[in-house]
């Protein structure tokens, strides 16, 4: 077991059950304000404490620095935890202890980054202190009955004698102290700022500034605990925010050590070499860096990046780093002496130019020998000869393959060579403009046939007065790729700009055929279960036989059965022995000798396919299935879409719908019941003031019969609220909510509920209307004689369960009510699965994800 290990063990096992312990106190605290927060706020400032300084510890054990880390966190687990209990001696302990972190703070502050006090009258500051937080405390104690401003908190086990005059007078004097204590903190870390150089305040900086704030809300918390409860609470909280930052502070300066070699790397990739200086100054954070290169000659000395010869002296303030490489070296790096505290920093960047360097010595032969190579692999032509000015060919080289692009024979003209008319023209026009000027010349021309075209590029080079080179190479592949990147691009645009299907049907047909030299493109929809197809986009070259779109036809035995068979794009040729009779029928009676279609899916779903077709003769080259399923991809993104815009528009229609249709059934119910009651009661109590003076009796008979219809009315408004939001689910949970409606069900309900534990209110909500809505919906239609509620929990997830034994044949698209759910459900990115087979009742199965809150027990 390595000492790391071991570091990380014998404190992280203690660290880890003391938070443990501490976060039990504080949650089950009686005088904490807002126990959550005061548990996550101290665990997670003690455990970044503790973590940053195993790490400091790890990375620099020789660095005292990971100790006083370390050291803050355990007093502040410690500290926290006991000043929560409901004890005396342990929360008295935790009040006592409650300033030692912020000493320890004082310390780690004063000794970084090295860890160690740099003078005299740092140690002295820091011995004060100490004796600050700990014999003020502790003797401020000892005559106050109620050392905090808190009222449910235990007795104090220290006290001797309850003196409120000498409390106040310690506590006086403890507070000018306290601010004298501050003022020389202030000043000396204000002194040590000022003394250092840019280098050593980028160290400083962010460290100072954050365990600063959290001294100076500290000192808030302090003066103002016994005057402002509330404000000392805020400051003594935001005090923990802030001193959150400073261990990872700590652990941003490391990290960026680590990723020094990386950056110094990349800025001598570019190669530069002033560049690279100046981001060698970035990482170190010291504009006076400079970077010092060994000549390749050691008598010559060094050069600064100028190229200027240069001496490197360690000047005061100033320090040397060599850089070396198997003991020869390359460079020196000059710098600020404050650096040499971050040997991390410093080891990372000179290990990295010193790679560099040495790469970039052997890195210009090797360029320049590949160029050199690069150079005569160019200037290898698939096919060169040579022609005089009138067009006859007076030599020729060639491979074999070429031939197909320009069949010269030597002593023939161009114009004889079976080459085509236009062609030879070409040719001759760039090879006399090449004579005329002197320079080179380019064209390019495509030869072949539909479905396999291929592509060739002509250079004309001057040879003489009245001659000239003509060197050819294929350039089919580069060709391809521009036109399909090209062709993708306009499909891809056309689908970010979410233009409609139809339109992206229409452009992708056009574009596919373009790019594979297809006499027609159609764009298939599977319909009817997957047993027929129906053609929703198309393209076909004038003169072609072909499907028009809106064309339906059986599925059986056609190229899109199996492409939505096998999932995968598929080839067929007229003159193939396996196709099936009604293919070979239909590609005969189109004339089509070559096809090639590939899927197209939506949501993981077959959803249809593009088929692209060739006349005869014509053949696709080989790879065409592969480029045909990248237009079709987009074309399933185009469908994934239209059909999230779709699905967004008939949701918010249905909230719409639902939203008014519940205004509607409380506006009926409040016109039939309630409202028709109290305008009664209205009446009624206009009569009895009309009859106060004359019927006495009369009066009183009106007012009882008011007071009937009072309580009639408000018990409807209460039924009105339960079915709004029912107020049991509120205060009582989600069981007894379900256990009422079960009872009021009218056909038996068994229920099976978790423990007595409560969900996040929005997935008990969620679960309640469910099980509402599915009850509901089998006492109207199910015909059922028992249902089954089921809720239960798994892995993050609440499940809630509905099934009945009743006639089944559910169709949540023709109803509202588990259409609503189902967009209920979703919100909370949940799923809801219904499963109604006729005759075989139905299950309505829901999962919520819920992140678990603690429930107050008491407050």
């Amino acid at each position: 077991m390595s000492s790391a290990t071991k570091l990380w063990l014998a404190v992280g096992l203690p660290a880890l059950a003391l938070g443990a312990a501490a976060s039990w106190s504080i949650a089950v605290s009686d005088h904490q304000a807002v126990p959550r927060l005061q548990v996550l706020l101290t665990a997670l400032t003690g455990g970044s404490f503790i973590a940053a300084g195993l790490v400091a510890r790890t990375r620099r054990p020789l660095n005292r620095t990971g100790v006083l880390l370390i050291a803050v966190g355990f007093g502040w687990l410690l500290a926290g935890g006991l000043a929560a209990s409901n004890y005396s001696l342990p929360w008295t302990i935790g009040v006592a202890i409650s300033a030692v972190p912020a000493g320890f703070l004082v310390h780690l502050l004063l000794a970084y980054p090295s860890g160690r006090l740099g003078s005299r009258w740092e140690l002295v500051v820091v011995a004060y202190g100490y004796a600050l937080v700990t014999v003020g405390i502790l003797v401020h104690m000892l005559f106050d009955a109620q050392p905090t401003p808190c009222d449910d908190c235990p007795s104090n086990a220290f006290l001797v004698r309850d003196d409120e005059v000498v409390s106040d007078v310690i506590n006086a004097v403890v507070r000018v102290f306290a601010v004298a204590f501050l003022l020389a903190v202030v000043a000396t870390l204000v002194g040590r700022w000022r003394r250092s150089s840019p280098a050593a305040r980028h160290a400083l900086a962010p460290v100072l500034l954050a365990g600063g704030a959290t001294l100076f809300l500290l000192a808030i918390h302090v003066a103002v605990q016994s005057v402002s409860t509330s404000v000392s609470d805020v400051a003594d909280r935001t005090a923990s925010v802030v001193l959150i930052a400073v261990p990872f502070l700590f652990l941003w300066g490391l990290l960026q050590s680590r990723l020094a070699r990386a950056d110094i790397g990349r800025a001598l990739a570019a190669g530069e070499a002033r560049g690279a200086q100046d981001r060698v100054r970035e990482l170190l954070h010291d504009p006076t860096a400079e970077l010092l290169y060994a000549c390749a000659e050691p008598a010559r000395g060094y050069v600064d990046v100028y190229g200027r010869p240069r001496e490197p002296i360690a000047e005061p303030g100033r320090a040397l780093t060599m850089i070396e490489r198997e003991g020869r070296a390359l460079a020196v790096l000059v710098h600020d002496e404050a650096l040499l505290e971050e040997p991390e920093l410093l080891e990372q960047v000179a290990a990295a130019v010193g790679l560099e360097i040495e790469r970039d010595q052997n890195l210009f032969a090797l360029q320049a020998s590949e160029r050199r190579s690069r150079a005569l692999l160019d200037a290898l032509p698939d096919k060169m000869f040579r022609l005089s000015g009138d067009g006859i060919v007076l030599d020729v080289q060639e491979r074999p393959a070429m031939r197909k692009y320009v069949g010269f024979e030597v002593g023939a003209s161009v114009y004889d060579s079976g080459v085509p008319r236009e062609h030879a023209d070409h040719i001759m026009s760039a090879g006399l403009q090449a004579l005329e000027t002197g320079e080179l010349q380019t064209i390019e021309w495509d030869v072949g046939e539909a479905g396999n075209l291929r592509y060739a590029e002509g250079r004309f080079i001057p040879s003489g007065e009245d001659e000239f080179f003509v060197v050819i190479r294929d350039v089919t592949d580069r060709k391809r790729q521009e036109v399909e990147q090209a062709a993708l691009h306009r499909v891809a645009l056309a689908v970010a700009s979410e233009a409609r299907p139809e339109q992206i049907f229409d452009l992708v047909s056009k574009e596919i055929a373009a790019v594979l030299g297809a006499h027609t493109t159609n764009l298939i929809r599977y319909e009817r279960g997957n047993l027929e197809a129906v053609i929703v986009g198309g393209w076909r070259k004038p003169g072609v036989r072909g499907l028009p779109v809106g064309q339906r036809y059986a599925m059986e035995g056609s190229a899109s059965e199996a492409v939505m068979k096998t999932g995968r794009p598929v080839r067929r040729e007229s003159d193939d022995a396996n196709l099936s009779s009604r293919l070979a029928e239909q590609m005969r009676q189109l004339d089509v000798h070559s096809l090639v279609a590939a899927p197209i899916t939506l949501t993981g779903r077959p959803w249809g396919a593009v088929v692209v077709t060739l006349t005869t003769p014509h053949s696709f080259p080989p790879g065409a299935e592969d480029r045909l399923g990248a237009f079709a991809r987009l074309v399933s993104l185009a469908l994934a879409n239209e059909e999230a815009r779709a699905e967004l528009a008939a949701s918010r229609a249905r909230l719409v719908s639902a939203g008014d249709e519940e205004r509607r059934r409380l506006e009926r119910n409040l016109h039939d019941g309630a409202q028709q009651r109290l305008v009664s009661l209205s009446l009624s109590l206009r009569l009895a003031q009309g009859k106060l003076v004359s019927d006495p009796e009369g009066a009183k008979s009106l007012l009882s019969g008011a007071k009937v219809e009072l309580d009639v009315a408000l018990e409807e408004l209460r039924e009105l609220a339960r079915g709004i939001h029912p107020a049991v689910l509120t205060e009582r949970g989600l069981g007894p909510a379900l256990q009422s409606l079960a009872d009021r069900a009218p056909l038996p309900v068994e229920l099976a509920l978790p423990e007595d534990e409560r969900l996040p209110r929005r997935v008990e909500a969620a679960a309640y209307y469910i099980v509402s809505e599915a009850l509901a919906n089998v006492a109207k239609y199910a015909g059922a004689t028992g249902v089954t509620v089921s809720i239960a929990q798994d892995n993050g997830f609440a499940v809630v369960e509905v099934a009945d034994d009743g006639v089944g044949g559910a169709d949540p698209q023709r109803g509202t009510g588990l259409r609503g759910l189902t967009d209920r459900i979703e919100a909370l990115d949940g799923t809801l699965i219904i499963d109604s087979r006729p005759g075989r009742g139905t299950r309505i199965h829901a999962e919520i994800p819920y992140v678990r809150q603690p429930v107050p027990t008491g407050s």
